[in-house]
């Protein structure tokens, strides 16, 4: 091995750290959740021909099919991803509203896409009815008069929004009875009793 292929192999580092794993994990996750909840989206409202949406009950199967899809991909592909990211300095679990597996967590997910779903259904359906020229009047991907939701893009930031809703409550009342059970483990010595 003569210089020139030593001063090669030194400037190859195998165990430098990327570019990718700069990028904040919550960021990632934010992205990811974004990603899935457009994804479901967009193959519930075009991949689902068999749906008429403009019938009497075309939003309601179309939310349902959405609700499924949604919690498919929540189920199989965010959250073991989410759990892969954690490490010794960041505790993703945080950023997964449930954090079982099994079919106790499909049916899980399935109750919380539900309960995502049902206020996106209603703020698009009620963003479409008003008929304002601005912006809540988006071009319609799905080629229909009656329009459940708006576009992919809109359902993801929706989602997001709704999702950091329920983790932020989830979080806070884990913590409090982390804290309570901490307290009543360890309870405070009174300075009189000493």
């Amino acid at each position: 091995m003569n210089k020139e292929e030593f001063e090669n192999e030194k400037d190859i580092e195998p165990y430098k750290t990327g570019k990718f794993s700069n990028i904040p994990s919550w960021v990632k996750i934010l992205l990811l959740k974004y990603w899935a909840a457009g994804a479901a989206f967009y193959f519930a409202g075009v991949g689902s021909t068999f749906i008429n949406v403009g019938t009497a009950y075309g939003g309601e199967v179309l939310l349902v099919w959405f609700t499924l899809l949604l919690a498919l991909i929540v189920d199989y592909i965010v959250r073991p991803v989410v759990r892969l990211m954690r490490n010794s300095r960041d505790n993703t679990y945080y950023f997964n509203m449930i954090n079982s597996k099994g079919i106790l967590s499909l049916f899980l997910n399935i109750l919380y896409a539900a309960c995502i779903t049902v206020p996106i259904f209603y703020i698009t359906s009620y963003l479409v009815q008003l008929d304002i020229e601005g912006i809540f009047k988006m071009p319609n991907i799905f080629g229909v008069d009656f329009a459940w939701g708006l576009d992919p893009f809109f359902c993801g930031f929706l989602y997001i929004f709704f999702d950091f809703i329920y983790l932020f409550i989830k979080n806070v009342i884990a913590n409090a009875i982390k804290k309570h059970k901490f307290n009543k483990d360890n309870p405070k010595t009174n300075n009189k009793e000493l």
